[in-house]
């Protein structure tokens, strides 16, 4: 099973609002936006992975077997049609892939190429409470939960925010190359050097991994429910 998320996978929608005014007599900019969103089964016991995402990442658990995922590509450009077409033609041009290997289900962003620069990404993406993610994502802050399965997540640069059930027990990896992290569960932490930390911490017995890494950034662990 493959689809793309950019060839309109259910829906497509561009709209074109005006975001700003003309300052010191500057052209006013508008954003043209192209959401898709779409849905695919999740295999038991398989993994969600992404790999390659930048911008705005947000998961959020749900009770429902699949998995479903919104992506929002914009961008500025000014009122006139050149600059509505080529806006067009380079948000469409971001192909976002969704595909089945094996029981994981791989979310993959193509390199950015240097005519998609001014482009932003945003995804909004719901999972199985239990599903397990795995998570490579370059640039932009990434915020899971409610998620009860195993995390394994990197950022290069941005922050990450979990929100995870306060009943379930997990145990911490996380570490921050220059960033601090604040977890509400307890753990120890360990100061590196003036930039880095590391965070360590699981209940009585042994938990559901959470594995997380940011190279600049930092990280925030939050209880639900407590």
């Amino acid at each position: 099973m493959r689809f793309d998320i950019a060839m309109g996978f259910d829906i497509a929608v561009l709209t074109l609002l005006a975001v700003a005014v003309p300052v010191f007599g500057a052209a006013p900019k508008f954003n043209v936006e192209v959401v898709n969103t779409g849905q695919a089964d999740v295999p038991a016991g398989g993994t969600i992975r992404f790999e390659d995402s930048y911008g705005e990442l947000n998961i959020e658990a749900w009770d429902e077997p699949q998995m479903e995922i919104v992506v929002t590509r914009w961008t500025y450009v000014t009122d006139t049609a050149a600059e509505r077409d080529r806006a067009t033609q380079e948000l469409s041009a971001l192909h976002i892939n969704v595909e089945k290997q094996g029981n994981d289900l791989v979310i993959r962003t193509p390199r950015r190429r240097r005519s998609h620069s001014e482009a932003r990404l945003d995804y909004r993406v719901m999972v199985p409470r239990s599903a397990h993610l795995m998570i490579q994502h370059r640039v932009g802050d990434l915020v899971i939960g409610g998620v009860e399965g195993a995390i394994d997540a990197s950022v290069r640069t941005g922050d990450i925010l979990l929100r995870l059930p306060s009943a379930v027990n997990y145990s911490f990896d996380a570490d921050c190359r220059e960033g601090r992290i604040h977890s509400d569960f307890t753990g120890v932490y360990h100061r590196r050097h003036l930039y880095a930390e590391h965070f360590t911490g699981s209940g009585p017995s042994a938990g559901v991994a959470v594995r997380l890494h940011v190279g600049i950034g930092g990280i925030d662990i939050r209880k639900l429910g407590s």
